[in-house]
């Protein structure tokens, strides 16, 4: 079934790990350290439980349990930048931060492999707001609307949330294909489909208020990045077959 000319798949990982340092944690004395040690000021810095477990813990942030991992983030892009179905049917990839904020990724985008590298990237991509090739071309860029605002810009024909509390879908392949058949039949060819990209927990409102049919592909709780690997996994099998 390839119809890549046909159906647009859009995939969003959301409630995404990933901010600069907040306000509330500037004055910490691990947080100032850290910033002194890479020579930046709190403000410019990533949020990273590898250093700032201890400041994160002890704070009164909201949802502390989800903050702190963009290392799930780095796993789970290059996950999809690195499929098959990246090169055939050119998805579009956007990352949802627990803060609100949207990134669009170009698909061709080749994203540091070594984390640190990654993580300097990204202090650069949200201090800046836009990440260029040499010759000009945008590669990441931090896009300002809200994802209700980014969802119905594609009018979808369906947005899926893949989540242990979703209803379970036993046979993947076959969920997808009839999905896809759906959409080739209706007006709307869009798929979108919405990851959680955080350490434990679920959806935010803000990310439940977009889902059409929340779904599960196990009963166990499952890594973003195997879950990635399932779904980008049963497109190829429809798609490019």
């Amino acid at each position: 079934m390839r119809r890549k000319d046909h159906v647009k798949i859009v995939f969003i990982l959301a409630d995404s790990s990933l901010e600069l340092i907040p306000p509330a944690l500037h004055d910490d004395p691990l947080i100032k350290r850290h910033a002194l040690s890479r020579d930046k000021r709190p403000n410019e810095l990533i949020l990273d439980a590898t250093y700032h477990y201890r400041s994160i813990n002890h704070s009164n942030l909201p949802e502390k349990h989800k903050r702190g991992r963009p290392d799930i983030l780095h796993r789970a892009l290059l996950t999809i930048l690195d499929s098959q179905l990246i090169f055939d049917i050119k998805p579009d990839i956007y990352v949802h931060t627990i803060n609100g904020e949207i990134i669009w990724i170009h698909p061709n985008a080749r994203l540091p492999r070594h984390y640190h590298r990654f993580i300097g990237l990204m202090e650069k991509l949200l201090v800046e707001k836009i990440i260029r090739e040499k010759n000009g071309n945008t590669l990441l860029k931090v896009t300002p609307m809200s994802l209700t605002n980014l969802v119905t810009r594609y009018r979808p024909h369906i947005i899926i949330g893949f989540s242990r509390k979703g209803r379970l879908v036993s046979k993947l392949d076959l969920f997808i294909k009839n999905t896809i058949q759906r959409a080739l039949n209706g007006a709307k060819k869009a798929i979108v489909n919405v990851v959680g990209c955080f350490p434990k927990g679920y959806f935010s409102r803000e990310v439940m208020k977009i889902i059409d049919n929340l779904v599960a592909i196990s009963k166990r709780p499952l890594t973003t990045s195997y879950t990635l690997c399932r779904l980008i996994s049963a497109y190829e099998n429809v798609l490019l077959d």
